[in-house]
């Protein structure tokens, strides 16, 4: 099972928990390949990419993926290392 989520404005500290519950939710009902679209994403804080990370680990422990789309050069490098970033960046 599949699952696309869609992140606009600012992914800080705050509004990552948001993301981090839905990404639990997902997780839950049985998803395991799940796909973030960062295209009207505005700005993430370091929070939020430590939080990116951990996510990435959980679904990863599962067996499933959690892929980046349409992420920003910059986060793109910050994510690297993590094979996080899809190749539509």
């Amino acid at each position: 099972m599949r699952a696309r989520l869609s992140i606009a404005g600012t992914l800080n500290a705050q509004t990552c928990a948001l993301l981090t519950s839905a990404i639990d939710a997902h997780l839950r009902s049985g998803r395991r390949h799940l796909r973030i679209d960062m295209t009207l994403a505005e700005a993430v804080d370091e929070g939020a990419v430590a939080a990116l990370r951990d996510a990435q680990r959980a679904v990863a422990g599962l067996g499933g993926v959690l892929a980046l789309d349409n992420a920003t050069a910059q986060l793109a490098g910050r994510l690297a290392e993590d094979s996080l970033v899809s190749a539509s960046a």
